[in-house]
């Protein structure tokens, strides 16, 4: 599980409690370019994304 946010001290320990191989990317979902860098970094930390939807 990838979990952004902008202020990513929040995130690790969220991270570390979940404690399943989830990582905490910094990221402003506003910015392309940041999120770009994210889901490379979930690529290839991860495998890919899937994303859940109703």
């Amino acid at each position: 599980m990838a979990l952004l946010a902008r202020r990513v001290d929040r995130i690790e320990a969220i991270a570390r409690e979940l404690s399943n191989g989830s990582i905490a990317i910094a990221a402003d979902v506003t910015d392309r370019d940041q999120l770009l860098v994210a889901a490379q970094r979930v690529h290839s930390e991860l495998g890919g994304a899937d994303v859940p939807t109703q």
